[in-house]
């Protein structure tokens, strides 16, 4: 009998303990997801990061947050009836003291509405999977003062006004806590303005100081894809995506006068990861 008493007790510590550890290891993650931070928001033009609201049914929401060293991302996603679906983005840059390069003044924001479905029948409760398209106009301002990492420039600004049509598709799977989603974006991005000031370091400026691109009413095509985790805790999950973009720029002539020498790069983001924490809200489920 005593031994029996001894074995439960263990069993009952070892039990404490693993829910300990997973305690642990949940708050870990958490906490590491809130303190990563995003690459800066340099070049020409800074595309935010893709949300994946990985919505089921009417009811649900959720709300995004991504902060970096120099902006802050904020997203949300409602579900008002059975496979409809609302979505809103935000950008946000701010300058940093002390630092010799600055975004502040970079802002957008975009809204979308779009359509979800379930791929099969899912009978099954734990592996089920769906699709959604959207479809989103928004807008917003970019500008940059910074050093150059260019060997003919000290330094270049831009600055410009655009707005930006988007057609957005994704397929998500949902297991338990864990969602994973694939989402690919095509957007048309239209330049009210676009100005590209740069300094020509002494030996390259051939009699001339500056450098100055301005355009107006000119268009890029682009398309964004991205793989994006999604780990549940509660009401809460931790969000990592790896994303890239590519950009057609036949409409936006930045050549340098001097053979072979790049320009200032338009997308910053060839591949990109973020990290951000997701709040679930109405009908979403806990976990």
């Amino acid at each position: 009998m005593r031994k029996t008493k001894r074995v439960s007790a263990l069993t009952d510590h070892l039990e404490d303990a693993g829910l300990k550890t997973k305690k642990v290891l949940r708050v870990t993650l958490f906490s590491t997801a809130a303190v990563v931070l995003l690459g800066s928001c340099a070049g020409l033009h800074v595309f935010n990061t893709t949300q994946t609201p990985n919505l089921t049914a009417k009811g649900e929401g959720n709300a995004n947050a991504y902060v970096g060293w120099d902006h802050a991302e904020f997203q949300a996603a409602y579900s008002p009836l059975n496979h409809f679906a609302l979505m809103a983005n935000s950008y946000y840059a701010f300058g940093l003291p002390y630092h010799e390069s600055s975004g502040e003044g970079t802002n957008m924001a975009e809204a979308a509405i779009g359509y979800y479905h379930s791929l099969r029948n899912n009978t099954d409760k734990i592996n089920k999977w769906y699709f959604d398209a959207f479809a989103g106009y928004g807008g917003g301002t970019r500008r940059y003062d910074g050093d150059s990492d260019l060997n003919i420039f000290d330094r270049w600004t831009v600055s410009s006004d655009y707005r930006k049509a988007f057609l957005q598709g994704s397929a998500y799977w949902k297991h338990k806590r864990v969602d994973v989603g694939i989402a690919v974006q095509g957007s048309w991005i239209y330049f009210d303005s676009f100005d590209l000031v740069c300094d020509y370091v002494p030996q390259y400026s051939y009699g001339r100081p500056l450098m100055n691109i301005a355009l107006q009413n000119r268009s890029v095509y682009a398309i964004n894809a991205a793989l994006t985790y999604k780990y549940h805790v509660g009401k809460w999950a931790l969000v990592m995506q790896v994303s890239g973009t590519q950009t057609d720029l036949a409409d936006l002539p930045l050549h340098s006068p001097v053979p072979n020498v790049r320009m200032p790069y338009f997308n910053d983001r060839p591949l990109a990861l973020t990290c951000g924490l997701e709040f679930d809200f109405g009908r979403a489920a806990s976990y």
